[in-house]
């Protein structure tokens, strides 16, 4: 059995003054390691570092060693520092994502995205609206959690997808009823809610603004949107006049926040890691948005 000290990521990084990808471990998030290599007094000297990808793993040890075997024949050395190897970026990445689900945390998560399409979809369009995807080096300030059971009421309801920003919930999907239609919530800024066009989507899809929201941490301009539609029809919102507006205004205000608190999420330990990469994958192959 593995043990959870073995748990950690498993990433390759490259710099724009070498040739050379540099494929490690870390305890830490990987963004976190790309400033520690930059700073550091060896690789410090090739940087600076950045992160092209990475892989939460149940063993960072072997599965590190599994790729430093695969490309022993192309390592290089720069002084004391061990682990650069002479191989495109592009060609380590995909020896990195070739690492078995079974060897992922929440493997089976990552399996499933690739079958759901509508969810990846939505997601990756969520991400690119609100901002979130220029925030990728502040994940477990936002925290991602995929196919979850969230308790609700004192009940436990099932839940595609919960996004937090701190500990604000700012969106989620439940699982989908008998006709394909989901719960679904997003934040917003209250400038949205003063075009009709936007109201009237609402109200034909079961839905509205709820300003009465239990979420403390909530700004005072925030507004909780809900609505109930199919994935597909939940795609629309991110055309609705003002709307793209509204979400920046929100999201990239707290996102911002939590940069310059150099803020950690209490829910940190519950995000999903491969579920962002995944979806990033799923991203550069052209998965249409």
């Amino acid at each position: 059995m593995v043990t959870a000290d073995r748990k950690g990521f498993v990433y390759v990084m490259r710099s724009p003054s070498v040739t050379w990808s540099k494929i490690g471990r870390s305890e830490r998030a990987p963004h976190f390691r790309a400033k520690e290599l930059t700073n550091d007094a060896v690789y410090g000297q090739l940087g600076p570092w950045e992160v092209v990808d990475y892989r939460h793993v149940i063993d960072m040890y072997e599965t590190e060693a599994t790729l430093h075997r695969h490309y022993d024949g192309c390592r290089t050395t720069f002084g004391p520092a061990r682990e650069l190897f002479d191989v495109p970026v592009d060609r380590a990445r995909e020896t990195l994502i070739a690492v078995s689900a079974a060897d992922l945390v929440k493997g089976d998560v990552v399996g499933r995205l690739r079958w759901e399409g509508d969810l990846a979809r939505y997601l990756l369009r969520l991400f690119r609206e609100t901002g979130l995807s220029q925030f990728l080096d502040l994940q477990e300030a936002w925290t991602l959690s995929v196919f979850t059971s969230t308790p609700t009421r004192g009940r436990s309801g099932g839940r595609l997808f919960t996004l937090n920003v701190g500990t604000h919930e700012v969106a989620f999907a439940k699982v989908p009823d008998a006709d394909g239609r989901c719960e679904t919530m997003l934040f917003v800024d209250e400038l949205v809610w003063n075009e009709g066009d936007v109201r009237g989507w609402f109200e034909r899809h079961g839905g509205g603004m709820d300003r009465t929201t239990i979420y403390a941490s909530r700004s005072p301009r925030g507004l909780c949107l809900r609505w109930h539609a199919t994935l597909t029809d939940s795609y629309e919102i991110f055309d609705l006049p003002m709307m793209r507006r509204g979400l920046i205004a929100y999201w990239y205000d707290r996102l911002l926040g939590m940069r310059d608190a150099g803020a950690r999420s209490l829910h940190a330990r519950h995000h999903n890691h491969n579920a962002v990469q995944e979806l990033l994958r799923l991203q550069r192959e052209g998965i249409p948005q």
